[in-house]
């Protein structure tokens, strides 16, 4: 490894790949250089790097919906308000710097259910016979999952909002 920090000269843009156990080890690729940096920074140690503008990522813990920006340069961290819980990050857009008048971050997210909930609304079935019938039922079920719980768009404005707008 080369160093803890980002590589300042390399020329934009860049692939950042992160591996490891804990995605402690990040290579930059600089597209128009044609080359690649080897870095370890703590900082993006279990994070998923969700979005970015200009300095600015947007990351996500590997364990939790926790997300906030955090700028490679200065080191400056903004956390954002929390996400649900119990939800998937499908999708993630950085309009701009935080500092831009214009910012905004969209998350597009599926709110998934707690196992528990799902064990309770469970029917038993004590009759065989009609298996058959409930398992092309079930089919069509699966079908129309997608209807019920559809991702929903949560946006805010990173500073100013205390919490995202649903």
């Amino acid at each position: 490894m080369e160093s803890a920090q980002p590589p300042y000269s390399a020329q934009h843009p860049w692939l950042v790949i992160c591996f490891g156990g804990e995605l402690e080890n990040q290579t930059f690729f600089s597209v128009s250089e044609d080359r690649y940096y080897m870095r370890r920074i703590p900082e993006l140690k279990e994070k998923l790097i969700r979005a970015y503008a200009d300095e600015w990522l947007l990351l996500e813990s590997i364990y939790s919906s926790d997300c906030y920006l955090w700028n490679l340069i200065s080191n400056e961290k903004i956390q954002l308000p929390p996400l649900p819980t119990e939800c998937e990050i499908l999708m993630c857009l950085l309009s701009a710097p935080p500092h831009d008048p214009e910012c905004q971050i969209l998350f597009l997210i599926k709110e998934t259910e707690n196992e528990d909930d799902d064990e309770n609304d469970e029917d038993v079935d004590l009759d065989d016979e009609n298996d058959e019938d409930e398992d092309e039922d079930d089919e069509n079920d699966d079908e129309n999952d997608e209807d019920v719980n559809p991702p929903t768009l949560y946006f805010c404005k990173p500073g100013c909002n205390e919490e995202f707008h649903k």
